[in-house]
């Protein structure tokens, strides 16, 4: 089996379904990215690509973003496989770790 070819996020067209392969911007731009839910293993959805403004607005985990195409470039994608196990949206787990820790709600009362 051949394995996914990868395309910058920045070359995905309007309409596609794809999954986030890797980060490969800077230090700066990966936080930023990860802090908007762009992580390796999530899917995400490309609405619209602004060719003139070079912007894009993405769906990530349920949420609309736009983002620019340098911070588009740091994100390889592949194309998602309807029935893949990897492309539910808390990606690699990550939403669930987080969710966990909220269960308690603060601290116990004793």
């Amino acid at each position: 089996m051949n394995p996914p070819q990868c395309r910058l996020l920045r070359d995905i067209p309007a309409g596609k379904t794809v999954r986030v392969h890797s980060l490969t911007a800077d230090k700066a731009a990966r936080a930023r990215l990860c802090a908007l839910g762009i992580l390796p293993g999530t899917r995400l959805e490309v609405c619209d690509n602004c060719t003139g403004g070079g912007m894009r607005r993405i769906r990530v985990r349920g949420s609309s973003l736009v983002i620019g195409d340098c911070m588009a470039e740091g994100v390889e994608c592949v194309d998602c496989i309807e029935n893949d196990d990897h492309t539910h949206s808390q990606g690699m787990g990550f939403g669930r770790q987080r969710r966990n820790r909220g269960e308690g709600h603060g601290r116990e009362a004793r």
